[in-house]
């Protein structure tokens, strides 16, 4: 696996497509990000319904057509660090209408029993009952999606703690689980000691995979982000877990008034599983 993921980085460093500018204004909290937000963010009710619309399409589409783009391959370097055994049980924090779990599914093939409960907003963990099933669960607590699972062998986050009011309070949380791997991607750290809080702008279309589905009408979105202290967020995960590796994944992935803003992963193996190796 080790040569694999050698080869599997590099085209992750500098390949990520900027879909999104963020609001060029830094705010002094969160609370006036989001007062400067419009349609209710992320817990807007065409947002939410265009996500699980589109996860149900992209689902059909990977049952038929078992092809992915390189996107895919941050959930199968996940996927291939930290899975021991025929199961595996997984807290997806942010991970919107099931979509890596989709990838995972295909991927790893019916010879693995996946237990995949994703974390998510409210709006988006009621809207997604529509798809849950046994396997596939929604819940809008880390704690209840640890307690439904029982046992934790991955926590995977892609692209989400920058939206959560307090990124390094959802982080360690997220620690605080009994998880054996953590995996980090897609997520935006200041290099400075202070949170940046600033305001994306996005199209409805570009949330959730694929395109926009038949009866939406493409709008302008808007939510608060927060880019936490990269140092910050590096003592909080070497409390309990090792650093195996991190990843530059995009430079100036996020543009602030004139702050460059990059895209960084981590790959983390809890400390007490480390001495058992």
């Amino acid at each position: 696996m080790k040569s694999l993921l050698k080869q599997l980085i590099p085209p992750l460093l500098f390949k990520v497509i900027k879909r999104t500018i963020p609001h060029p204004r830094i705010f002094k909290t969160y609370g006036e990000a989001v007062a400067a937000c419009q349609d209710n963010g992320y817990q807007n009710a065409d947002l939410v319904k265009v996500v699980i619309d589109k996860n149900i399409n992209f689902k059909k589409y990977i049952e038929s057509n078992a092809v992915f783009d390189l996107g895919t391959l941050r959930t199968l370097i996940a996927l291939g660090l930290s899975k021991e055994s025929t199961s595996l049980n997984v807290i997806d924090f942010g991970g919107g209408g099931g979509y890596h779990y989709t990838i995972a599914q295909q991927a790893l093939g019916k010879g693995t029993t996946l237990k995949w409960n994703v974390v998510e907003t409210t709006a988006m963990a009621n809207e997604a009952q529509r798809i849950a099933n046994n396997n596939l669960k929604f819940f809008d607590s880390i704690t209840e999606a640890e307690k439904d699972l029982g046992s934790v062998d991955l926590i995977f986050t892609s692209g989400a703690l920058q939206y959560c009011p307090n990124p390094l309070a959802f982080l360690k949380q997220l620690t605080e689980t009994n998880a054996k791997y953590l995996f980090i991607t897609r997520t935006a750290f200041s290099e400075t000691d202070n949170d940046i809080f600033s305001i994306q702008v996005s199209k409805l279309s570009s949330n959730g995979p694929g395109p926009l589905p038949t009866g939406y009408t493409d709008k302008k979105m808007t939510y608060p982000i927060t880019c936490a202290s990269k140092s910050a967020a590096e003592s909080i995960l070497r409390e309990k877990y090792d650093i195996q590796f991190v990843i530059l994944e995009d430079k100036a992935g996020y543009i602030v008034a004139d702050k460059e803003i990059d895209m960084f992963g981590y790959f983390c193996v809890r400390k007490s599983l480390t001495r058992q190796l």
